[in-house]
């Protein structure tokens, strides 16, 4: 867990047991990604599901993810 900048992002993300979570101050206009390492230790077929964005104080600005797939051979 921490203070993370990526791709003029300024973001906080804490690890869980079940996943991530990001919080975010301010998020200027366009494009950003928030990426982050993970470990797989089995074989087998993986999927994220879609994340999601919402303003706290204004929830009708959004935004969403697309699902990722990860196929793992032994």
């Amino acid at each position: 867990s921490g203070y993370e900048y990526e791709d003029g992002l300024d973001y906080y993300q804490s690890v869980k047991d079940a996943g991530y979570l990001f919080f975010v101050d301010k998020i200027p206009s366009g494009i950003h990604s928030i990426s982050y390492e993970t470990v797989i230790s089995a074989s087998g077929n993986f999927t994220n599901g879609p994340a999601t964005l919402q303003c706290m104080y204004q929830p009708s600005i959004n935004a969403y993810s697309n699902m990722s797939y990860i196929i793992v051979n032994p």
